[in-house]
């Protein structure tokens, strides 16, 4: 499946693109390519400083930013399709990039990751605490290779 996507959605935009260039001309239609990654450069930028701050400051109050870790998931991927020539892939990037529909998609993906994430840090915090074995047992000893 990742293979097919990989190989359709450049023909899907070549076929965009050509549609489109028809239509304005190439010096239009290249232009707003270069516009489009303008915009998203400019808006990763912003969105992801907000989000950011955002989760280093649930981070402080000791709770898990899995909504500002969706959300910057969403971010990372809006940001590299609005890199991306075409306009299918930017009007994919901006849904990601602005705050309104990034967060019902960002909600969506958090409902996914929340089980999986949750389990995680759960076991992590457990089993890597520097507690001392309950039963009171401590072998000390010194080891030396003999070659």
């Amino acid at each position: 499946m990742p293979l097919l996507l990989f190989l359709v959605i450049p023909l899907v935009e070549v076929a965009i693109l050509i549609q489109v260039g028809g239509l304005i001309g190439f010096w239009p239609t290249l232009g707003l390519v270069v516009l489009t990654a303008v915009i998203g450069a400019q808006l990763l930028k912003q969105q992801g400083r907000a989000l950011l701050m955002a989760a280093q400051g649930r981070l402080e109050r000791g709770e898990l930013p899995l909504s500002e870790l969706a959300q910057g998931l969403l971010v990372a991927v809006g940001g590299a399709l609005l890199l991306t020539p075409g306009f299918a892939t930017d009007a994919f990037g901006f849904a990601c990039l602005l705050p309104g529909t990034r967060a019902a998609m960002g909600n969506a993906l958090k409902r996914w990751l929340e089980p999986r994430l949750v389990a995680r840090a759960q076991f992590t915090a457990q089993s890597s605490s520097a507690r001392p074995s309950s039963n009171g047992d401590v072998l000390d000893g010194v080891f030396r290779r003999d070659d």
